[in-house]
């Protein structure tokens, strides 16, 4: 777990009781959603240098932002859980008002893989996207 608490991937594992906290940040909106992705890749496989084998297409609406975001992080928990999918990158990257669009590129979990939680659920606890100087930032809560 000491390897999940370096900051310098665009999110940082905070202290948390019961469950896993990121703090995630972005340059742009897309940026966040990317970097969300890759902290939730990270809480569901072990970490290695691989080039992607899969590639799926997410296509989302929601009413707010922060729903977007939340539907984006289940999107990926789904597809972790159901196909064994682990996020590496995102191309094509559109976010519109309330719709989310990205060609999203991964590979599969080893058959050996052990992942270092099983995350239940992506959770809107104290969720919320501000806009910074540099950015934008989330702290976003998975329940484990």
């Amino acid at each position: 777990m000491k390897d999940l608490k370096k900051a310098d991937r665009g999110w940082r594992l905070l202290e948390h009781t019961a469950d896993i906290r990121l703090e995630i940040e972005g340059e742009t909106l897309e940026g966040l959603f990317i970097n969300a992705a890759k902290g939730f890749a990270q809480l569901v496989s072990e970490p290695r240098e691989s080039l992607p084998t899969e590639e799926a297409t997410v296509n989302l609406e929601a009413e707010t932002v922060n729903d977007l975001l939340v539907d984006w992080l289940r999107e990926l928990q789904f597809l972790n859980q159901t196909e064994g999918f682990v996020f590496l990158d995102a191309q094509d990257v559109e976010i519109s008002g309330a719709s989310f669009k990205a060609r999203v590129l991964g590979r599969r979990l080893d058959s050996e893989e052990l992942p270092p939680f099983d995350i239940k659920a992506v959770t809107y606890h104290d969720m919320s996207i501000e806009r910074t100087k540099q950015g934008y930032v989330t702290r976003i809560v998975f329940d484990i």
